[in-house]
């Protein structure tokens, strides 16, 4: 029989185990809790971060944005050079005056054009509108590069800084040549070879542009080549031939971070532009300073590296040289950012694991039922909360990255908003500004409020069709402005769909190119105006010139009976022959500018080129008997065949025989030769021993009624036209034209015909 004591024993040894839950269950709580809490603590601290490194991302954006705009003013005045045929010291400053009063970062910007040694002396003596006004070329002393007062010795080509911006600290750079320097003529020549804008930094010229007592680490140069825009720049020498100078345009990046950053809210970062290949110990180029704290010294570039964490590091082009840019956040970064979440989860998890144990302690005794009806509760309420918190930080992550979208597209595009009717309720200032319309007149009015006549109802049914059925549309529209005027754009119309696919409203991200769409309309009237004028000038010119031509002919064979007095005779032929060079000249002009409107067609035919050589040299050779000079065809009668127009190929050897002849002087020699190149091609040469050009009448020649001794003295009858022609119908052909000549010694003509045109002989 079981003992009384004992069964109290065992109660009270059940009461005690039982009595132990709810204190163990109470500790496992807070142990819970504290698990929470350093959870939370933790996911704050990567939120934290995350939005550090944005902000750091942003910075550089910023900042890489600012140095977009800079090659952007670099590009527009390397388009203003190649839209002028010359640009005075006047037209300069007004232009780039503009570009550096628009942007704080640009220190200056100048005008260093190639200069051959025989074109010194003229810019030299030229006057301060476009030229030196008395001013030598001049270098750097050798013993203080600072000072540059040094005449420069003769070189082959000098680039002499000719116009520069600010005036008023740039003068004492006016004449500086910059091939004085081996280092700096070295990227000049790297950008003018390779057609790119080639940077200089405080490594490579600490001294260059910089002022007497100016040696800002921060500073960065740009080189940027300009070339002539008359033909194509695909070969080194191509890009050479066709070589004007250089703009060279210097501005401080760290003024560009600064500017870059003014309109954003200071948060209590440092930032720190870094040149990682910098040898002389500065590698810390720039420091910002956080705005909210501007004491304190900054960190040396070895403690940048030693921090562990929370330092923002990403690379930075600068013009071709890799940077760093470092973002480090201040003590008072971290109080601004503090996070919270932890201490709520702490007193929430507190109190409730206190709620919970008093419940436990004070109802322990009701059934297994109901404790784990407060358990299962319990847990509910704790997967509810983090649920709720992890929505409520997607949808900020979400709308974050939708502001910061919406920010890019409207600063890039002009943007506005419709409803499935057409009527506005959305447009940025870019919208506005285009239009000339207010956002309050736009609100609400329908998109026909821009519409132009411009187009047929047919456009925009097509458009209106397409978006419709959910489609993106895309094209170039005309729209009117407020005040009457226009401007064109490219637009791209995105609808909305909803749940079921249908569109609510439609987004239109448009691009103003109405300076190409007016450009394009003037090209076309420019040239629809020039063929007019040919079409009139061949009528009317030729039919006089024939009559002209045909009578004093009649006249000179005495058809009709004898003239009497050989004066008469005289005069006769003076008609005749002028009549005939005008006729020639109209002619001319007319293949000139077929030619140049890509008008002419070619009548090809397979020609022994043989043939047509000794056709060209019979009809030249009475003026070479005129002159006393000799005139020779050296060209194989077994040469292959040639597939090419005749009457072309025979009017360009006529053309270079002509010119050939006309500048050779008496006793003087013309030369017809041609040769097969090694990849096929076939060259013809026309060699004389004449007058010969310089490189600048070479080019002058070249050109469109370019004359080398033209004016009212020259000495050689001519319209200009013969080589251009010559050199429109070779690129006809497919072919080249290369002029070599030595002044004084003589002129060698070269054409090519491609290996396709080469016909081997069967």
């Amino acid at each position: 029989m079981a003992s009384p004591n004992g069964n109290q024993d065992q109660t009270t040894k059940k009461h005690r185990v039982s009595s132990t839950h709810p204190l163990l269950i109470a500790l496992i709580s807070i142990v819970v809790v504290i698990v929470a809490v350093f959870y939370v603590r933790g996911w704050e601290n990567e939120k934290l971060l995350k939005d550090f490194n944005f902000s750091a991302n942003t910075y550089r954006q910023l900042l890489e944005g600012r140095l977009r705009d800079i090659i952007i003013e670099l590009d527009s005045a390397k388009r203003f050079y190649q839209g002028s045929k010359f640009v005075d010291r006047a037209e300069f400053s007004s232009f780039i005056s503009k570009a550096i009063s628009k942007s704080d970062e640009i220190v200056s910007i100048s005008w260093v054009p190639r200069i051959s040694g025989d074109q010194r002396r003229i810019l030299e003596t030229s006057k301060w509108i476009g030229g030196l006004n008395g001013r030598s070329i001049h270098d750097p002393d050798p013993v203080n590069p600072n000072r540059h007062d040094k005449p420069s010795p003769p070189r082959a080509i000098h680039f002499p800084i000719l116009y520069a911006e600010p005036g008023n600290k740039m003068d004492e750079w006016i004449g500086f040549d910059l091939a004085s320097n081996p280092t700096i003529l070295t990227l000049l020549e790297q950008a003018r070879d390779e057609d790119v804008i080639v940077p200089i930094t405080h490594i490579s010229s600490p001294h260059l542009l910089t002022g007497r007592n100016a040696n800002r680490e921060s500073f960065v140069i740009l080189i940027q080549p300009v070339y002539r825009s008359n033909g194509p720049l695909q070969t080194i020498k191509q890009r050479r031939d066709r070589h004007l100078g250089f703009l060279i345009l210097q501005y401080d990046i760290g003024i560009a971070l600064e500017t870059a950053i003014s309109n954003s809210e200071p948060i209590g970062l440092d930032i720190y532009i870094v040149d990682v290949e910098a040898e002389d110990g500065n590698e810390i180029v720039f420091h910002h300073r956080s705005r909210l704290v501007r004491t304190g010294a900054p960190l040396t570039f070895s403690e940048l590296w030693e921090i562990p964490e929370f330092i923002h590091t990403s690379s930075l082009n600068v013009s071709g040289r890799q940077w760093k840019l470092m973002t480090v956040p201040l003590a008072l970064y971290y109080v601004n950012h503090q996070q919270y979440q932890s201490w709520g989860v702490l007193a929430f998890g507190l109190a409730l694991s206190s709620l919970f144990s008093y419940v436990m302690f004070s109802n322990y005794s009701r059934t297994a039922v109901i404790r784990e009806t407060v358990r299962s509760q319990t847990k509910e309420l704790s997967r509810t909360n983090e649920a709720l918190q992890y929505e409520a930080e997607q949808r900020k992550s979400q709308l974050r990255e939708l502001d910061f979208q919406k920010f890019a597209l409207d600063e890039h595009a002009i943007v506005s908003i419709t409803d499935v009717r057409g009527n506005i309720i959305y447009a940025n200032e870019k919208f506005c500004e285009i239009s000339e319309y207010s956002l309050e007149e736009l609100d609400r009015k329908n998109h026909r409020i821009i519409k132009s006549d411009e187009h047929p109802p047919e456009f925009y049914a097509d458009m209106w069709k397409t978006i419709s059925h959910g489609k993106v549309w895309q094209g170039e529209i005309k729209n009117s402005k407020k005040n009457g005027g226009h401007y064109w754009v490219m637009s791209t119309i995105v609808p909305s769909l909803d749940e079921k696919g249908k569109p609510f409203q439609y987004i239109s991200i448009r691009t103003d190119i109405t300076e190409r769409k007016d450009a394009e309309i003037k090209a076309m009237t420019a040239s629809r105006t020039k063929s007019e004028l040919m079409a009139n000038m061949s009528h009317e010119l030729r039919t006089p010139l024939n009559a002209i031509i045909g009578f004093s002919d009649s006249i000179k064979q005495e058809t009709f009976g004898p003239l009497g007095n050989d004066k008469y005779r005289e005069y006769l032929e003076d008609i005749h022959q002028s009549g005939q060079h005008l006729l020639d000249l109209i002619n001319d002009i007319l293949d000139v500018s077929a030619v140049e409107a890509g008008a002419l067609e070619l009548q090809e035919e397979n020609l022994i080129l043989a043939d047509v050589a000794e056709t060209a040299v019979h009809i030249i050779r009475p003026r070479t008997e005129k002159g006393k000079v000799t005139i020779s065809s050296k060209i194989d009668p077994e040469l292959h065949l040639i597939y090419a127009d005749g009457r072309r190929v025979k009017q360009i050897l006529l053309n270079l025989l002509s010119n050939a002849v006309k500048f050779t002087p008496k006793a003087g020699e013309v030369i017809l030769s041609a040769w097969f190149n090694d990849d096929g091609s076939l060259a013809v040469s026309v060699a004389d021993t004449g007058i010969g050009m310089n490189d600048e009448d070479v080019t002058k020649a070249l050109s469109t009624f370019g004359q080398v001794d033209s004016g009212l003295d020259r000495k050689h009858e001519g319209t200009g036209l013969g080589l251009p022609l010559t050199k429109g119908l070779m690129e006809l052909h497919g072919g080249t034209l290369e002029v070599k000549s030595d002044k004084g010694k003589g002129t060698i003509v070269t054409i090519t015909f491609p290996r396709e045109r080469v016909i081997q002989n069967i």
